[in-house]
């Protein structure tokens, strides 16, 4: 009986979803792009203003060639937020490696790995005067713990991804249960929160 009831768990645990049930080799193209959007994973999620850190600095924003000013924030107060939206990626989970068909870096070696990837037509904005800055503006906390900082940053000009490095993976396990991603721009900051429990590959933690 107990190994029935464990079964069924299982199965509603971890069923029913294409990186469980297919091989990474059969996944559909819409299905690596659900993985990398809005899965365990990759969460999207949506900019919020600080309004300790100031003012949004012109309101500048760097794209891939350049810089533009958002039309939108042309007509709002200084002080408003734009309509950017984020997509923060667990990257060095095999999952994620598997759908994106590339490695990491070399650098990546022995580390835990986050991007952030600006949705839309801009990417991160232009208000982050050093990369020491940028580092401790970020930070990873698993629950209970004290949050931890990256210890590289890597930017993609073409994409505008910024990937973080976080200090040996084996700093973060599934026994702590949940952590919370935060970086900022300047006063524009996302957060995002993974689930160890869901992070999961055939009953497997994919971390």
């Amino acid at each position: 009986m107990r190994l029935l009831l464990w079964l069924s768990a299982t199965v509603l645990l971890f069923g029913g979803e294409f990186w469980n049930d297919k091989a990474p080799g059969s996944w559909t193209a819409e299905e690596k792009e659900r993985l990398l959007t809005v899965s365990p994973w990759a969460k999207t999620v949506g900019a919020t203003l600080d309004a300790t850190k100031g003012t949004l600095n012109s309101r500048i924003f760097s794209v891939p060639g350049g810089q533009v000013s958002s039309p939108q924030m042309r007509d709002r107060g200084p002080d408003a937020v734009p309509p950017l939206r984020g997509v923060v990626r667990w990257e060095s989970a095999a999952p994620v490696l598997a759908a994106e068909g590339k490695p990491l870096p070399e650098e990546a070696a022995g580390h835990l790995v986050i991007s952030v990837t600006m949705t839309g037509a801009m990417s991160a904005p232009n208000v982050v005067e050093s990369e020491d800055e940028q580092l401790r503006a970020t930070s990873l906390q698993a629950k209970g713990k004290m949050p931890v900082n990256p210890v590289l940053m890597m930017r993609d000009d073409k994409t505008g991804t910024i990937r973080y490095f976080f200090p040996k993976k084996e700093s973060f396990t599934a026994a702590d249960k949940e952590w919370v991603f935060e970086t900022s721009f300047g006063p524009l900051a996302f957060k995002a929160k993974f689930v160890a429990r869901e992070m999961q590959q055939k009953g497997k933690p994919a971390l």
